[in-house]
């Protein structure tokens, strides 16, 4: 996985959601499989809450 990518998908989870951001940005430095699993639960949630707004 390109960490680059992740670091940029955790600033947009910040801007999205600033306490969910910020406990995936406490895990990303820890790394490992936990970091990926919240990222990929981040999305799901800025995903749906967009779906919601949008329509």
């Amino acid at each position: 996985m390109n960490w680059v990518a992740v670091a940029d998908f955790i600033e947009h989870v910040d801007q999205q959601a600033l306490m969910l951001g910020r406990r995936i940005g406490d895990r990303v430095e820890g790394g490992g499989v936990i970091a990926i699993i919240t990222a990929s639960e981040a999305k799901r949630r800025v995903d749906a809450d967009a779906a919601r707004t949008d329509g």
